[in-house]
């Protein structure tokens, strides 16, 4: 064999061993960065999942965390996260669905208290979201409501006089501040009313017809 062919073949066999490397360390670049940190029933939770939820929530938190409060947050956040994966399994398992009307309506809702649509969406990014993931966040916390409502709320009855009785009991103090806070709210509301009724007594009023 020519020597001209012989380095050409080792040049080729060469440029093949780097890129085998090359390629081997991008598989486990990848598999470290997207380490699995939970399994529920099959389902993962990928570290990187793990640490956009963790990292999001963070910036929400005004002070500094010390190292304890930050392994309890650590502890929650994937506690929410393995909750969530059961939620939807159970919800797939159970044939519970939302329709696009339904998420397009919780986003409307959640839009609703800012002046524009733009002002909306600079405030999710701004979070460090973006508008698709958060309208899978709201798709998803519709299954689980609906969820909720199939296997929660309709197993659980009315309280009884006595367990009210209990509670009040147990609750003495605090069941009479919550009281009397709505009594007062209760009050306001009446007197807002009675006064909106006078001023629109003492008013001139107009009512054109409407076409």
């Amino acid at each position: 064999m020519k020597k001209s062919n012989k380095l050409t073949i080792l040049s080729l066999v060469l440029v093949f061993s780097i890129a085998l490397v090359l390629s081997a360390g991008k598989d486990l670049s990848a598999k470290i960065f997207n380490k699995t940190v939970a399994t529920i029933n099959g389902e993962i939770i990928l570290k990187s999942e793990y640490e956009d939820k963790l990292n999001r929530l963070l910036k929400e938190i005004p002070k500094e965390l010390d190292d304890s409060e930050m392994e309890e947050l650590k502890d929650q956040v994937l506690d929410e996260m393995i909750n969530e994966k059961l939620i939807l399994q159970e919800a797939e398992n159970k044939k519970i669905h939302v329709t696009n009307k339904q998420i397009e309506g919780g986003m409307e809702r959640l839009m609703a208290g800012f002046p524009s649509k733009e002002e909306f969406e600079k405030e999710v990014i701004s979070k460090g979201m973006k508008v698709d993931e958060l309208r899978a966040d709201v798709k998803k916390q519709l299954v689980a409501n609906k969820l909720y409502e199939q296997v929660v709320m309709s197993e659980v009855v009315q309280p009884t006089e006595k367990e009210i009785e209990k509670f009040y009991k147990e609750n003495k103090e605090e069941v009479h501040k919550l009281l009397g806070e709505q009594i007062y709210r209760n009050k306001v509301e009446k007197h807002k009313e009675k006064w909106l009724q006078d001023l629109r007594d003492k008013a001139s009023i107009i009512k054109n017809k409407i076409d």
